[in-house]
């Protein structure tokens, strides 16, 4: 290897064209020469270090393989980067685990599954190792706020036609107001009650709201209404509307009444008052079923769904509550059998919980046991109906599954 500190004759005038001649010259400003050889000779007053022989081709040899790297293959530069990923990786780790007092506690074991204090700390593990650090309770909350927002935003967005019995008041009346300010314009509701007054209000409050969606009242009782007029409620809703115009088609039972609870299962000795329930609680919801989903057959690629409301005395007996208990499994099963048959309809039986509803002020009036007079303060509708929204939006129950609000 020539002597990169030897003089070149031309040294003092080297082109500026000249970049290989210039790039290899090395100046010696390291050691300082003996002061008796300098003033003995015209040389530079600087000699070399006494191993600059073996640095020079120390980084001779580095500078070549990185020459060699920078024409390597692609797949070599690939292992490099990867490489150096590992090591900021490493150096990350080794970084957030130093024994810091102001850290102590903060790191286990390279593995950071609980959220970082509020802390400067805190903030610079934040900012090197983002992707390593469990999010705070805070970061949580709003996470799961923004996916229950984007899951209601996809499931209720669509031009929808909702059905909804017993909407003059309780449970009705919010589902119906919470159903009317999610659903997209041009949507139909259609309103089923035999109290026209609290329809009517109800009727003008939606539309003042969200006046792009219309809303049909069906003034009718259902205990006493033949298939005819129920089939009629419908086609009149969607008078205008083809069936397959809708994205959605969603028809809501919640019509229901308590029964007699001061009478006991042996007191039950007249067929009138039996078949005037359960034709208002079952024969009423099976028929209007059966109507809706008929009107809705030839919509192949939209979504169905019904919702039963249904109750805890649907799987467990309480006294004083036989009618009641008796409908409400009838109910259940009848749509968990909906739900085998149609496995393109979405099927849910859904318990409100105790809700403070003037049936339950009834039961708590009429009802002979302690257990249920003490029963305490019941749910809002509101409380209930949002559970209910967001069990739908999600999706995730089995079709023609009891689900109740207290469940997980």
């Amino acid at each position: 290897m020539d002597n990169p500190w030897a003089s070149t004759k031309d040294e003092n005038n080297i082109s500026s064209t000249d970049s290989t001649s210039f790039s290899q010259g090395f100046d010696n400003n390291f050691c300082p020469a003996d002061p008796k050889d300098v003033a003995s000779t015209n040389t530079s007053s600087f000699q070399p270090l006494p191993d600059s022989e073996s640095y020079l081709a120390n980084l001779e040899t580095k500078l070549g393989k990185l020459h060699k790297k920078s024409t390597s293959s692609g797949a070599e530069k690939k292992d490099l980067l990867l490489s150096l990923a590992g090591a900021r990786e490493g150096h990350i780790d080794r970084l957030l685990n130093a024994q810091f007092s102001q850290w102590q506690g903060i790191c286990d074991n390279n593995h950071f599954d609980n959220p970082v204090e509020e802390s400067l700390s805190g903030t610079v593990i934040r900012h090197i190792a983002p992707h390593l650090q469990a999010v705070s309770t805070g970061e949580l909350v709003h996470l799961l706020k923004a996916d229950q927002l984007q899951e209601a935003t996809d499931y209720w967005n669509k031009k929808t036609f909702a059905l909804v019995t017993g909407a003059s008041r309780g449970i009705g009346r919010t589902l119906a107001e919470k159903i009317a300010k999610q659903i997209a314009p041009e949507s139909v509701l259609l309103l089923i009650s035999r109290d026209e007054k609290s329809l009517g209000s109800l009727k003008q409050a939606i539309e003042t709201d969200r006046p792009a969606v219309r809303v049909y009242v069906g003034v009718t009782d259902l205990s006493t209404c033949d298939e005819s007029a129920l089939n009629g409620l419908v086609s009149s809703a969607l008078a205008g509307d083809s069936a397959e115009s809708f994205a959605h088609a969603l028809c809501i039972h919640n019509v229901g009444s308590l029964g007699d609870a001061t009478k006991r299962c042996s007191d039950l000795t007249q067929t009138t008052s039996c078949v005037d329930y359960f034709r208002l609680n079952v024969a009423s919801v099976v028929v209007l079923n059966a109507i809706f989903l008929r009107h809705f057959a030839s919509g192949k690629q939209q979504r169905k769904t019904v919702v039963n409301m249904s109750s805890l005395c649907a799987v467990e007996p309480f006294a004083s509550l036989s009618l009641y208990c008796t409908g409400k499994a009838a109910r259940d099963m009848f749509f968990k059998v909906l739900a085998k048959e149609e496995p393109e309809v979405r099927v849910l039986n859904y318990a409100p919980g105790p809700v403070e509803t003037s049936m339950r002020s009834q039961l708590l009036d009429q009802s002979w046991i302690d257990e249920i007079k003490s029963g305490g303060l019941g749910l809002t509708t509101t409380v209930t109906c949002d559970r209910l929204m967001a069990l739908l939006a999600r999706d995730s129950y089995a079709s023609g599954a009891h689900v109740d609000y207290y469940d997980s």
